[in-house]
């Protein structure tokens, strides 16, 4: 995005510097992103406040802060974030659905979110491990961490209808020998 032109706000607390450092798009914040406003960690409405986000620039907030954007997303006024950001990518972790506990946190943060947001592309993070399991006898893949990416809803075409299945020419920049990119597919159940 900043080599586009884009102007990158990076907010990383476990880094001296920015790993692009000297880039003239690039502002690097060495603070956390979480509920809390101190030395170390910045909250979003604090970054809101704090930055001159143009709500008509096409904005995109993009969210890796291992496991705290539960608490963050359950606290935040999803209103303010859709009036200030078009695209959000979250990647989600502790999604563990034996946990009864969190994954009804889990699930009414992700309510919240679709008050105003649509997922349009959702994959596994490639690092972490990725488990199949026999649901009714229909096979499923399942991990505790996961990428999504949102879209506002007042952006998505008219008509456009969601795709069940793997799409056509999406790049998949995760893919290694190792550990290759997986979208989350589910069949109809």
């Amino acid at each position: 995005m900043a080599n586009m032109g884009y102007k990158v706000i990076e907010f990383d607390g476990s880094i001296e510097k920015s790993p692009y450092d000297g880039h003239e798009n690039i502002e690097f914040v060495r603070k956390f992103v979480g509920m809390v406003d101190n030395d170390n960690v910045a909250s979003l409405e604090k970054i809101l406040s704090d930055f001159s986000f143009n709500p008509q620039s096409h904005n995109i907030l993009q969210c890796d802060i291992e496991g705290a954007e539960w608490n963050v997303m359950q606290r935040i006024d999803i209103d303010l974030i859709a009036r200030n950001f078009s695209q959000m990518i979250f990647e989600f972790h502790n999604c563990y659905p034996d946990d009864t506990q969190n994954s009804q946190k889990h699930f009414e943060i992700l309510e919240k979110i679709n008050k105003c947001y649509v997922p349009i592309w959702t994959h596994y993070n490639s690092i972490v491990n990725i488990f199949i399991c026999d649901v009714d006898n229909t096979m499923l893949t399942f991990c505790p961490s996961v990428e999504i990416s949102y879209l506002r809803k007042d952006l998505v075409p008219n008509g456009a209808k969601p795709i069940r299945f793997l799409a056509n020419d999406i790049p998949e920049p995760n893919d290694n020998e190792v550990k290759p990119d997986i979208p989350v597919l589910f069949p109809l159940l």
